[in-house]
């Protein structure tokens, strides 16, 4: 299993409150951002293409599924640009 943390980079949302950034190694990135309508639960912007619909932007996850994302993320291979 990725470990996920290795990948983290400090952030701030422009509203002040903390975000948490990664950048894996296949080029893909993910924002980690507390949902203030909607207590222990997250809101995830990355570059997964099965997002794209929804503006790179999936609210309301729990912790788990935050976690889950990630892994999934990390484990995507190379974006065609890059590859």
């Amino acid at each position: 299993m990725t470990a996920i943390n290795s990948y983290l980079t400090e952030g701030r949302h422009p509203a002040g409150y903390p975000t948490w950034s990664y950048d894996f190694p296949n080029g893909h990135t993910a924002s980690v951002i507390p949902d203030p309508h909607l207590p222990f639960h997250f809101k995830v912007v990355s570059t997964d293409p099965a997002d794209a619909g929804q503006g790179a932007a999936v609210r309301g996850l729990t912790t788990e599924q935050v976690l889950a994302k990630l892994h999934a993320l990390a484990d995507l291979p190379k974006p065609e640009a890059d590859a």
